[in-house]
């Protein structure tokens, strides 16, 4: 049994978020993120993002190496050249878990309110 599945489900989901959250926690990784997302076929290099993002070609590896271990990129080899694309599933992963979060929020607000009888 490795280490992750010893891990109740609730703890897991914890630990993933914390590792998605603190890959996004940097403007040029989300900077990133959103240019990859915003363009369906758009597929850039990273020489491309470096000189989209006005930072080095060692900066872009970094910042790309970090999404993609978390999984929220992709890469695919093409020749000598590494083309990257956002990771849908995980894109959804995050989402799904983020509306849980707030569904479970509201409704501990909402018992709050109907225990002390606030509209």
């Amino acid at each position: 049994m490795d280490k992750i599945s010893s891990i109740p489900h609730d703890l897991q989901i914890v630990y993933r978020m914390e590792s998605l959250c603190k890959a996004l926690g940097d403007a040029t990784r989300l900077k990133i993120i959103k240019i990859l997302a915003s363009h369906k076929d758009y597929r850039p290099c990273v020489n491309d993002l470096a000189k989209n993002l006005n930072i080095t070609q060692p900066a872009a590896s970094q910042h790309l190496k970090i999404l993609k271990n978390v999984g929220l990129i992709t890469s695919k080899r093409e020749g000598y050249r590494v083309f990257h694309s956002i990771n849908i599933e995980t894109m959804r992963e995050c989402k799904n878990i983020f509306n849980t979060m707030e569904k479970l929020a509201f409704e501990q607000c909402e018992e709050f309110d109907k225990k002390h009888g606030i509209k």
